[in-house]
């Protein structure tokens, strides 16, 4: 399992998150959401364009038969789609996955093996994991459960649990940020198959000694890792039958 110093990359997440929310309520208090810039920013963000319009409109000058270019999202939504699977992304795999136990709060690094060597023991390590394939597996699952509060925040409709909905704060509603909810989880599904398929490569990779075996074997053993395979199933399977269905309630 990965470290607590190592959480504090979800940490990182809802800082952020915390901080646009407070960067759009400062705005809304002081009026800057009006005005020439608000309203170009209004005008831009609810833009929705149209895929391959222009091959349709060549299409009936030509008198070809065509069909109506499907509408795409707002600015907006793709905007923030854009930066949440960037900012989800950047705090999956950058740095180190394994912080040392007990190191500061804004110390990423801690203490690193001696002579580089990483010898086996049955305690949690004692020094920082740059990459492996478990520690890769257990950060995407670590951001995966991140995401999960905000992805059912995106679907909350009434105030106070609608956070975003509360009238001096940013004043989303739900209807605004259904397109953020599907997608994000979609993007726990995606972080949640990385999860399940690094952790594979790590249990297949490593054997005992004693009798030559892959750890896959004996992982059918631990409770924890049982429970993992039945959600994984699950949710494979009802991603395969309801493919336009967002995931998060199956992971609830």
């Amino acid at each position: 399992m990965l470290s607590d110093s190592s959480a504090r990359y979800s940490y990182l997440l809802w800082f952020l998150v915390v901080l646009i929310v407070l960067v759009f309520t400062i705005l809304h208090w002081s009026g800057l959401r009006g005005g020439f810039i608000g309203g170009f920013w209004s005008k831009w963000s609810l833009r929705r364009r149209t895929w391959r319009k222009k091959h349709a409109e060549a299409a009936k000058k030509k008198g070809q038969a065509h069909r109506q270019p499907p509408s795409l999202p707002s600015n907006a939504q793709l905007l923030c789609l854009t930066a949440l699977f960037i900012t989800a992304v950047t705090l999956a795999v950058a740095g180190p996955d394994y912080i040392t136990p007990g190191v500061k709060v804004w110390q990423f690094y801690g203490q690193t093996p001696t002579g580089g060597s990483t010898s086996t023991s049955y305690g949690p390590p004692q020094y920082t994991i740059w990459k492996a394939w478990w520690t890769a597996g257990g950060r995407f699952g670590q951001i995966a459960f991140a995401l999960l509060p905000l992805c059912v925040l995106f679907v909350l409709k009434a105030p106070p649990f609608a956070i975003f909905a509360i009238p001096f704060l940013v004043q989303m509603h739900s209807d605004k940020l259904a397109y953020l909810h599907q997608w994000s989880g979609r993007l726990i599904w995606l972080f949640s198959a990385f999860h399940v398929i690094l952790w594979v490569i790590q249990l297949v990779t490593d054997r005992r000694d004693a009798t030559g075996r892959m750890a896959l074997v004996y992982a059918w053993q631990e409770p924890k890792f049982i429970w993992g395979w039945i959600v994984s199933s699950d949710v494979l399977i009802f991603s395969l039958y309801h493919p336009d269905l967002p995931i998060s309630p199956l992971l609830l």
